[in-house]
């Protein structure tokens, strides 16, 4: 059976005559307390039936102005980002604070947590392993990092991360580690300020990737690139701490990423062939 509400528009708001509605100013939110209280009435009526807890939804109703209302009603707050479970914590502080999302930003997730989660009830383990994706996301705290960053670090270093074991699961084995710097060992500089690495034989894409972040390491070095054969393809790895976009250098190749960290996989070519194509990419974008 379908329902239908055939009263006239503002029927429920009964406690205002038309002229008290024809003198609020437009356009305005109307909202009618009696009907949220009966509303919230309702919700915790089900919740003590059923034993299930009722969440406010703030995607779909973010007024705070009218929490406290809804308060002896509703369980907690129901977020799917950062700021929503602010706003959760903030004007219901004593309430259930629930959080999802497919994913988040390292920085982010330590401040959550202390929304959503008591600090005691964060072992050891989860805050290093927190704590470890913070320092790869920022490479050690050098890029995307802010003042939240180093709070979200404190934050995890009081539940029990250990910045030394941290470190440790960045270690890499002496053969990983000696092939790295053959690739930087094969680096040559261009544009006095680019470091361009071509290596004819395939390497393991992590230790090329590490190899181009190790390059930025080198005094005077603001752009980096990691050419290798991949299979049929030859692959490039590129970074940026300088005004080299390799996002704009890697694109005519078809590659792509961001202004600091791009890469390319080109198919039909060799090595220097794909070199010849960078040069003359990075030179355009300097033109």
């Amino acid at each position: 059976m379908r329902l239908e509400d055939r009263r006239p528009a503002f029927a429920g708001l009964a406690n205002l005559t038309e002229q008290q509605l024809q003198s609020l100013p437009t356009p305005c939110y109307l909202l009618d307390e009696a009907q949220l209280r009966r509303n919230g009435q309702i919700m915790l009526e089900l919740q003590q039936r059923t034993g299930c807890r009722a969440l406010l939804a703030q995607k779909a109703f973010s007024n705070f102005d009218v929490y406290p209302v809804l308060a002896p009603y509703l369980a907690g707050t129901e977020a799917s980002g950062l700021y929503e479970s602010r706003l959760g914590r903030e004007q219901l502080p004593e309430k259930e604070n629930h959080v999802f999302c497919a994913a988040y930003r390292a920085d982010e997730f330590p401040e959550l947590l202390q929304y959503a989660v008591s600090q005691r009830d964060v072992r050891p383990l989860e805050a290093q392993a927190l704590l470890a994706g913070i320092v790869l996301d920022t490479k050690n705290f050098s890029v995307r990092t802010g003042s939240r960053t180093f709070e979200s670090a404190a934050y995890l270093r009081k539940a029990g991360a250990d910045p030394v074991e941290v470190k440790k699961l960045f270690q890499a084995d002496l053969d990983a580690t000696i092939l790295k710097y053959q690739i930087i060992q094969a680096a040559r500089l261009y544009r006095n300020e680019i470091a361009i690495a071509a290596v004819e034989t395939p390497v393991p894409r992590a230790i090329a990737s590490q190899a181009s972040d190790e390059l930025l390491n080198i005094s005077g070095i603001s752009a980096s690139f990691v050419l290798y054969p991949s299979g049929d393809q030859v692959m490039i790895s590129a970074r940026s701490i300088g005004s080299c976009n390799v996002q704009m250098v890697l694109e005519p190749l078809g590659g792509g990423g961001n202004a600091a960290t791009a890469g390319a996989q080109i198919r039909g070519g060799t090595v220097r062939d794909v070199l010849r194509e960078l040069v003359a990419s990075i030179d355009k974008f300097y033109e």
